[in-house]
């Protein structure tokens, strides 16, 4: 049986695979189990495919690449694209702003609206800003997002009196490894958004529109705003933002895979 079984799956092979199947059986005494992994190793070889297989070999083995292991590819590959890490003082997050359907998931909201409070007032954020944090942070390789200040609530003495940060529309933020200026003209490349520069802060303000602005505020804390370009249509003022979130945060503990929402860690 065994036999017309094998006669049987060497009859539709194709002719190649035959002859190289009888090729193997002659150099191999009769009774010893031919290496079919070792011949197929020689032909991967010869395709120059040798470090594919070793990767596959290696995952195969434990799960996930062993030490040493060698990965190809541009630091942007290697980033898993449509996550965000988000960092504020000594709190981290990856969160996966978009599910298969390329929804944000309502786990993906929960956790950027704890990341934009302030003290313990919170407010759901807009959705296309969320995005857009994504597409931001997609284009600076997945680096961490560092929060300074998302969510205020409306105080009579902000210098904007329909500031987009009270209605969970605008973050103020940076890129942890990224200069603001590359991050201001990054953001300034978007749709329909308002990009706030702030040459003597820390931060570049970034809000959902209806259309496109730009303002460069010079002012320092305690001051008020000193727009390049008199009536500004700005969203804020630097002294808007309370001095104690100002302050760069220590780089966050270690952070773990995301899940189809967000996984979260926390600082001391």
């Amino acid at each position: 049986m065994r036999m017309h079984a094998n006669s049987l799956a060497e009859s539709v092979a194709p002719p190649r695979a035959r002859r190289q199947k009888r090729r193997a059986r002659r150099q191999v005494p009769r009774g010893a189990r031919i290496d079919y992994t070792a011949i197929m190793a020689r032909r991967l070889a010869n395709l120059g495919l040798a470090t594919a297989l070793f990767v596959v070999t290696t995952r195969a083995a434990g799960g996930a690449p062993l030490a040493g292991a060698h990965r190809t590819g541009s630091s942007r590959d290697r980033a898993e694209r449509g996550v965000v890490h988000l960092a504020r003082q000594g709190e981290s997050a990856r969160i996966k702003v978009k599910d298969a359907r390329g929804r944000i998931p309502p786990a993906a909201l929960k956790t950027f609206e704890r990341f934009m409070r302030q003290g313990v007032a919170t407010h759901p954020p807009d959705p296309r800003l969320v995005a857009l944090i994504g597409v931001v942070s997609d284009h600076f390789e997945g680096k961490a997002i560092e929060v300074v200040s998302g969510f205020r609530p409306y105080t009579p003495t902000q210098y904007t009196p329909h500031s987009n940060h009270n209605v969970g529309k605008a973050l103020d933020f940076h890129v942890r490894g990224v200069s603001n200026e590359a991050l201001r003209d990054f953001c300034r490349t978007l749709r329909n958004v308002g990009c706030g520069y702030y040459p003597n802060s820390t931060f570049v303000h970034l809000d959902v529109r209806e259309a496109k602005a730009f303002w460069i505020d010079r002012s320092r804390p305690g001051e008020p705003p000193k727009y390049d370009h008199g009536e500004a249509p700005a969203d804020e003022g630097r002294s808007d933002v309370p001095d104690e979130l100002l302050a760069s945060p220590e780089p966050p503990t270690g952070s773990t895979a995301p899940s189809s929402g967000a996984d979260r860690t926390k600082g001391p």
